[in-house]
């Protein structure tokens, strides 16, 4: 296994810094699954709750579902500065008056369509 240099973690963190997304990937380590699952219910102070994890059908649907483990179904400690870019989004989402159109799912575009996980991945690389 290889890790990145603490000069390579300061780039990461550094390119990641405008992506409450990104960002929040970064810190915690969630999965791209865990994260576009994440509700702003699940958001409490410095911790998030996995309860739920998004996957893209080969139509294009997105659903829902429980992690399939038990160890994955989890509450996790965040970062004092993920909370605030956090917070911060949801302010600008608010004011822009973007809602998700399935419920109060975090990531979305400004059109209110959930995040699809393979543009997320191409725009990390």
């Amino acid at each position: 296994m290889h890790y990145l240099t603490e000069q390579q973690i300061k780039r990461v963190l550094e390119a990641s810094k405008d992506s409450s997304y990104y960002y929040l990937a970064i810190w915690t380590g969630m999965r791209r699954s865990e994260l576009l699952g994440l509700r702003w219910g699940d958001i409490q102070n410095l911790t998030v709750r996995v309860n739920q994890v998004a996957h893209q059908l080969e139509g294009g649907e997105m659903v829902y579902t429980e992690p399939e483990t038990a160890s994955s179904k989890r509450t996790q400690d965040i970062h004092p500065r993920a909370a605030l870019m956090l917070q911060e989004y949801k302010q600008w989402k608010e004011s822009l008056r973007i809602t998700c159109n399935n419920s109060d799912i975090v990531f979305s575009d400004p059109d209110g369509t959930e995040f699809r996980p393979n543009t997320l991945t191409r725009n990390f690389f």
